[in-house]
């Protein structure tokens, strides 16, 4: 026969264990001490490269989200002679998590030759990251007239026209210039088009305060041998020939798709 102090010592002794573990368990949260990493924002070019041998200067940036905070990131250049602004572009918009490295790609045409000033800026979370290089370009070439730019039409946030190429080229691109100042116009490439062939070609923007404006569009290929350059007016439709327009426009970009 098993006496009833049996079972009072070992019940004495599961309930000290469970106060104990109850205890331990209220102690160590106690002394929790809530730890918190301090968020930081912060990015570097990670690198650089160009070759202004040629009138169509490929930049070719990394950039590197070095720290806790994601954002959006775009670069713009500002290509200089002495204190006066010759060429300004813009690369498309892209996001950067903590860690992350993304490829932004620029171009600007000029078959002037002498040296010239590079600004660059990150503009990243609210924040910009400016650089300045030097820069001799040697060479400059005399291109040829081959392309026809035709149905121009201007939205609130993006334009939108056809391209024609009269001869095959290759690594086409279309560059916004003479924009007003303080806006964002992107870029557009296009790898190759053939003779007679035609594209249809949307570039966003994002203007400070819209107003009726000139746009002077410069397409070039084949390292500055073609380059054709027009001067267009962005004013924007309404009614019923604004909605036919939209559209047929955003019609053929999907077909392109």
């Amino acid at each position: 026969m098993i006496s009833s102090t049996y079972f009072g010592d070992e019940t004495k002794k599961i309930l000290f264990l469970i106060f104990s573990f109850l205890f331990l368990f209220n102690l160590a949260k106690a002394t929790l001490i809530d730890v918190e990493i301090p968020k930081s924002l912060e990015g570097s070019i990670t690198s650089f490269f160009f070759d202004p041998s040629k009138d169509i200067i490929k930049f070719q940036f990394e950039f590197y989200n070095t720290g806790s905070t994601a954002y959006k990131a775009r670069i713009r250049i500002d290509f200089l002679n002495d204190s006066k602004t010759l060429f300004t572009a813009w690369s498309n918009e892209k996001i950067l998590m903590p860690g992350d490295r993304k490829n932004f790609e620029i171009y600007i045409y000029t078959n002037s030759t002498g040296n010239f000033t590079l600004r660059s800026r990150v503009y990243f979370g609210n924040e910009i990251q400016e650089k300045f290089l030097k820069i001799e370009k040697k060479n400059s070439f005399s291109p040829q007239d081959i392309f026809e730019i035709k149905n121009f039409r201007t939205y609130d946030d993006f334009v939108v026209f056809d391209v024609k190429a009269k001869k095959s080229s290759k690594d086409i691109v279309i560059l916004p210039h003479d924009f007003p100042l303080g806006w964002i116009f992107e870029q557009k490439k296009i790898d190759f088009l053939k003779e007679g062939e035609e594209r249809t070609i949307a570039l966003k923007y994002y203007p400070t305060v819209w107003s009726e404006t000139n746009l002077t569009l410069i397409i070039a290929s084949d390292e500055g041998k073609y380059k054709t350059e027009r001067i267009f007016e962005m004013k924007k439709e309404s009614g019923i020939l604004w909605l036919i327009h939209y559209i047929v426009d955003k019609l053929k970009l999907f077909l392109q798709l």
